[in-house]
């Protein structure tokens, strides 16, 4: 038996005799702290835009109890792109599918391009295919300004 194991036994022995241990002066007893979970109750504003209500809450909840639910919250409606912001409508009539040449209406651009014209169909590119993308417009601008002001 190690030394631990008497030391307990002796202890046994003591207390049911009522007398104080002399062994617990070297093994006192061990006391672990007993966790308490707090409850972490803020006052807090809903972030839901328009409500502004005032609710208590978790510190990380954001909505108060209408709209916590996801299908009472307002979507965000996204408000489209202009049609003729990136393509031009061109009114025909004709009823077969034709070529038609187009100049780029990007400014300081003079290439012509070729567009294939569908009867009852109104919507076509306004730029060549250079100059399609948004970035390479931008990106044509700008470097149309840097040679004027170089």
């Amino acid at each position: 038996m190690n030394f631990v194991n008497k030391c307990l036994q002796k202890c046994a022995f003591f207390f049911i005799f009522g007398l104080k241990c002399p062994y617990f002066s070297i093994f006192p007893p061990m006391q672990l702290p007993k966790y308490k979970k707090k409850k972490r109750v803020k006052l807090k504003k809903c972030q839901e835009p328009g409500c502004g209500r005032e609710f208590w809450g978790h510190p990380i909840a954001k909505y108060c109890e209408l709209h916590r639910d996801i299908k009472a919250r307002q979507k965000p409606k996204k408000i489209p792109d202009s049609l003729e912001m990136r393509n031009m409508v061109f009114k025909h009539g004709y009823s077969e599918t034709v070529d038609v040449q187009f100049k780029c209406c990007l400014s300081g651009c003079d290439n012509v391009f070729t567009v294939k014209m569908f009867p009852k169909q109104f919507i076509y590119p306004r730029f060549c295919l250079e100059h399609r993308n948004d970035f390479k417009r931008n990106n044509y601008l700008r470097m149309q300004k840097k040679k004027a002001t170089v």
